[in-house]
């Protein structure tokens, strides 16, 4: 039994080691019932006690076959979630591994934030629900309507989610205006109401303009799953072809037209506070820093915006393949996979990604530019980067909103000018958007 009572939840390990344990599983150990297991293949024909909930496969010897360990595991336990799990990018074919039967593929410890994710939905969606709430947009929630599932907010300091309604409640106006005034941007649903939330949203939507528009909420969803899935590949692929690197560069630029620039009329700050609002991992990462510098580059009329965004989406794919404690090679890198990747995009999209470490003092690197030698365009994506760094959920720490965010850049860019990351002019530009909430 687990801490607090309930059964534990199976698992079947395969060719990982105790640092996988350690890092990957955090938070969810004591709940987990794990058998470890070599890459044989019979050992692995063995029946076990109870069928796994998940399969962990680590790197398998260079003397194996992947494709016959998943086709095995796949025979024997066909309802597993089956996630293999790199630690070297050797022999982490992304593309290849999920045609074999892998629900979903990691690299670590780039990925140690989205695997978390994963093994809580896997969780969670087998009615051990108590783990994993998901953020919901406060803008796709109608006030003075009638809700039949519970809502949440979070509160990271304490670790906590506190019920903010109940199901049967009516989500007064005032008090969605009061945490529009906090600067909350989203509540939370548990994940065994969240198709509840979905029908709402669907039904809201149907009445008010008589379509099945997605809400905002699942527009997100679908942006950090193409981006996963976009990015993933890169990150995990050695050799591309000119064919397959004419679509990723489609399929890049179909996902900025579709989820980030093709933005609905509305209340731009409001738009801006619900960018950031769940753990940021390297994905998700991806998705705010291209949505924030969109959003940014509209509202100031600043480049071409698809490039700025496809940029955002693209701008860290070079930290996969440098150390992590030396991450000054990353811009440099980036290009280096997308020339190596075959993938043609625009100069400006390249210098974009190239700079956006730059510094307007001229500290930043790789190329120790300053001022007007960086790219305005990239000048937005930097700031872009910083306020989702900033912005990110963390537990331990108080909340930290996007315009408290950018009134501290904007403090310590006017405090310190000559040593001031970004341009005061820009920063105060970005700042008087969100002057503008009322």
């Amino acid at each position: 039994m687990a801490d607090g009572g309930e059964p534990l939840i199976p698992v079947l390990s395969v060719g990982l080691d105790e640092s996988f344990y350690s890092k990957a599983l955090t938070g969810f150990r004591k709940r987990l019932r794990i058998v470890e297991c070599v890459y044989d293949l019979e050992l692995l024909r063995k029946p076990l006690e109870e069928p796994p909930l998940m399969i962990f496969c680590g790197q398998r010897p260079a003397s194996e076959s992947v494709i016959e360990f998943a086709t095995l595991l796949r025979e024997n336990h066909p309802s597993a979630f089956l996630f293999f799990v790199g630690q070297s990018k050797l022999g982490c074919d992304r593309a290849g591994l999920l045609a074999a039967g892998f629900n979903d593929v990691y690299l670590l410890p780039l990925d140690f934030k989205t695997l978390s994710h994963a093994i809580a939905q896997a969780i969670a969606s087998q009615n051990h629900e108590g783990l994993v709430f998901r953020p919901v947009k406060l803008i796709d929630i109608g006030p003075d309507t009638q809700l039949d599932f519970d809502t949440y907010v979070f509160l990271p300091l304490n670790k906590k989610h506190i019920k903010f309604s109940a199901a049967g409640d009516v989500l007064e106006q005032e008090r969605a205006d009061r945490l529009r005034q906090h600067d909350v941007g989203s509540l939370y649903v548990s994940a065994g109401q969240l198709e509840r939330f979905y029908e709402y949203t669907a039904s809201r939507l149907q009445a008010i303009q008589g379509d099945a528009t997605l809400s905002l909420t699942e527009r997100t969803e679908r942006l950090e799953r193409a981006v996963r899935g976009l990015v993933g590949e890169l990150f995990t692929s050695d050799e591309t072809s000119e064919d397959d690197a004419k679509r990723i560069v489609s399929d890049c630029q179909n996902v900025v037209r579709t989820y980030i620039t093709n933005t609905q009329s509305g209340n731009l700050y409001e738009k801006i506070l619900t960018v950031n609002d769940t753990n940021s991992d390297t994905y998700s990462h991806a998705a705010n820093v291209s949505t924030y510098a969109a959003l940014f580059a509209l509202a100031l009329g600043v480049g071409n915006v698809d490039d700025i965004a496809l940029a955002g989406l693209l701008h860290d794919i070079g930290m996969a393949h440098v150390a992590h404690e030396d991450l000054i090679p990353h811009p440099a890198t980036a290009l280096e996979i997308i020339r190596k990747r075959k993938l043609v995009l625009s100069d400006l999209v390249e210098a974009i990604i190239f700079q956006h470490h730059e510094r307007f003092d001229g500290q930043g690197y790789p190329g120790k530019l300053r001022g007007i030698e960086i790219c305005i365009e990239a000048q937005l994506l930097a700031l872009a980067d910083r306020i989702d760094e900033m912005t990110a959920p963390e537990l331990d720490q108080a909340r930290v909103t996007p315009r408290e965010a950018v009134a501290r850049l904007l403090k310590e860019t006017g405090d310190d000018p000559a040593h001031a990351a970004f341009d005061i002019a820009m920063v105060e530009k970005v700042w008087a958007l969100f002057q503008e909430k009322n």
